[in-house]
């Protein structure tokens, strides 16, 4: 029976999550249209990766350097979709202890990709295997995008948490949106 209705949360959820995540796919091959990818992320959603916590403002602006700097070929494996889970629902109370409170764990969607990234002003070019990892608000939109590089956590301690939010907030500040 929990099978059952677990299966069916996450067709449910593929239904109006696959049309978000095909956008946050393209956009990392650098094909999107700016407005239609920035009304993807709440107020005060945030793009994670290694490199910096990038705040809403910045996030498409990101995006747009990497296809200004970049050629992208990638290779996407399909998305998997996780609905939301309530306290009773998990198997184990480990599986909600990491979301706060441990009552909910938001709704996700995953998918594995392989990049190659070739510059467009240099004979130069680095492949990039990654997890991206959106998680959604109650109001489906995107709250945390990050790419897990080679799977790895984002974050490796506060020390680079202090960094990554500092270089994140720079770059929305320099590069963001000016509405």
């Amino acid at each position: 029976m929990l099978r059952r209705f677990a299966t069916t949360s996450a067709q449910d959820m593929e239904a109006w999550a696959a049309p978000i995540c095909a956008t946050i796919q393209r956009a990392h091959c650098g094909r999107f249209d700016g407005a239609a990818l920035r009304a993807l992320y709440g107020e005060g959603a945030v793009f994670d990766d290694p490199c910096g916590t990038i705040p809403r403002a910045g996030i498409v602006a990101g995006f747009e350097a990497i296809r200004w700097l970049f050629d992208v070929d990638a290779k996407h494996e399909p998305w998997t979709y996780h609905p939301p889970l309530f306290r009773g629902q998990a198997l184990s109370e480990d599986a909600v202890g990491g979301a706060g409170d441990g009552d909910v764990v938001p709704a996700q969607a995953r998918c594995r990709q392989v990049a190659t990234y070739a510059f467009r002003r240099a004979p130069l070019s680095f492949a990039l295997e990654s997890t991206i990892v959106l998680t959604f608000a109650d109001d489906r939109r995107i709250a945390v995008h990050e790419d897990r590089w080679w799977g790895r956590a984002t974050t490796l301690n506060a020390a680079h948490g202090l960094f990554k939010r500092a270089h994140g907030a720079a770059f929305a500040a320099v590069f963001g949106d000016r509405t």
